[in-house]
Order: structure tokens, then C-alpha cells, then sequence
């Protein structure tokens, strides 16, 4: 936030990082948000009342994904082109997740429904020649936010689903999109899965 005018940057939310240990959040109740300044510093205070669901089993250290965009920033309603490695046999699943706790999924979807990827190859989202894009538009009344691209693979065909889904511009559109992705995680054993996180900015 600027102190001269009072207005919003960039907004920043939570990541999924490689280093959450042994549960996942499955449900959340805000009971306090603030903003306040020490030291010439503003910070933002949250109270949060967590559910946390305990992972099954350990990760699979050899199993990685990644994920890599075109570029940094892209404009409202621009189609975004990336490249996803593993390191194993595996299913895609594609999240776009924004600041205010949705998500869009984008892969699989209507085109492509099932993005299987073999153990040192590229997958490219859209694959070329498609014909399909995945475009990332702004929240409402914002005109730039930073957002992000979750890339989840299972050894096994499970694909995300949520009951409060909803369509948005052609793709499953979900609201509490990270305890909705916790509650899914969950239940699929930690050696049979991993995911990477790419971040961007989309302007007005």
C-alpha cells in the first residue's frame, strides 16, 4: 500500500512451497485482519482459525515437476503459454489461482481432458496447434494483481474436482481455492504426487 496515496500495489497471497511439512489445510475461518505500522513499516495482521488434515505417507524425493511460463506479465484476456517437466509418469493438473481465494482450473478442461505426461518429457500448454488458449483476466475492479500458475502431478488419474465449481469464461471456476486444493491433496498419499508454482502479474 502507498503511504503518499493511500493505493494498492501488488497483492501477494499464500504459496504452496516445497517446504509444508506433514498436513494440509482442509478449512479456514478469518477471525482478525489489520494493517498496522511499527517502525515505520507497514505489516498486515491476520488471526486464522486452521483445519489441518495430516498428509498420507512420504513424498518421493525423485518426484519433481516444473513449470515454466512464457514470460513474466501479461495483459487482461491474454492467453498464457507454458512448459511442464516431471520426473515420472504422471497426470497435469493446471490451477490458476488469484488474490482472492479462487481459482480457475485450467487443465484439464473441455479441450484437452487429460493431460498425461511420460517421466523427461515437456509438455506444452496449449499444445501446439490446438486450437484452444487459456487467457487470465483480472478480479473485478482491479487493474493489476499478481497471480499464479499451480501445476500438480499424480502418479494416478485424479482429477480436481469441487462441489461449489462453477463455469467461468469456459473453465471450472472454484471459490476457498486453497483449502479447496488442500482437501483434495489430502487424500492422494504424498509419494504419488508433487507440484511446482509459477508466479506472474496481469495488467489492465
Amino acid at each position: 500500500i502507498s503511504e503518499a496515496t493511500g493505493a494498492a500495489g501488488y497483492d501477494r497471497f499464500a504459496r504452496f512451497t516445497r517446504t509444508v511439512t506433514r498436513g494440509r489445510i482442509i478449512a479456514d475461518t478469518l477471525l482478525y485482519d489489520d494493517q498496522v505500522k511499527v517502525n515505520g513499516v507497514w505489516h498486515y495482521r491476520v488471526l486464522l482459525r486452521a483445519q489441518v488434515a495430516m498428509d498420507i505417507g512420504e513424498p518421493d524425493p525423485a518426484f519433481r515437476v516444473t513449470v515454466t511460463l512464457d514470460k513474466p506479465t501479461y495483459r487482461h484476456g491474454e492467453p498464457v503459454s507454458l512448459a511442464v517437466t516431471t520426473t515420472r509418469d504422471c497426470y497435469i493438473t493446471l490451477l490458476n489461482l488469484t488474490p482472492d481465494d479462487s481459482l480457475r482450473v485450467a487443465v484439464p478442461n473441455v479441450y484437452y481432458p487429460r493431460a498425461r505426461l511420460d517421466a523427461g518429457d515437456t509438455l506444452l500448454i496449449p499444445p501446439p496447434g490446438a486450437g484452444w488458449e487459456l487467457p487470465v483476466y483480472l478480479s473485478p475492479g482491479r487493474d493489476l494483481e499478481e497471480q499464479a500458475l499451480l501445476v500438480i502431478a499424480t502418479r494416478d488419474d485424479l482429477p480436481f474436482a469441487a462441489p461449489d465449481a462453477a463455469s467461468r469464461e469456459g473453465l471450472l471456476a472454484v471459490s476457498d481455492a486453497l483449502a479447496a486444493v488442500g482437501r483434495w491433496l489430502v487424500d492422494i498419499p504424498a509419494d504419488r504426487r508433487t507440484e511446482d508454482i509459477a508466479h506472474f502479474t496481469v495488467v489492465r
